[in-house]
């Protein structure tokens, strides 16, 4: 084995702080009401299309961002906003009523 200096440890780290100095990282994961509040609507709204409609996809679209499924959800920004805007509406006229009348 080699032994690594302490200086040149320093000296490594030191480097890497004036490379990425400026430059921030930054999640492209968000919660879901700023998420919601980019797409102008309600988070609840924003989890009620992701549970009733086929419209966000769970690792694509959004993530738990712990181990169960009860855990916030995290939204890929650029992704779940594509999705949301090319995502097929169904015309309200075409949807079946069994009322007989005729909207």
């Amino acid at each position: 084995m080699y032994a690594i200096s302490s200086c040149f440890i320093a000296a490594a780290r030191a480097a890497d702080k004036s490379r990425s100095k400026g430059k921030t990282m930054k999640s492209q994961w968000i919660d879901t009401a700023a998420m919601a509040a980019h797409l102008g609507v309600h988070p609840k709204t924003l989890k009620r299309l992701k549970n009733t409609t086929a419209m966000f996809e769970e690792g694509i679209d959004y993530r738990f961002a712990g181990a169960s499924t009860r855990a916030p959800l995290q939204w890929q920004y650029e992704v779940a906003e594509k999705s949301f805007t090319h995502f097929k509406r169904i015309d309200p006229a075409e949807v079946e009523t069994y009322g007989g009348r005729d909207v």
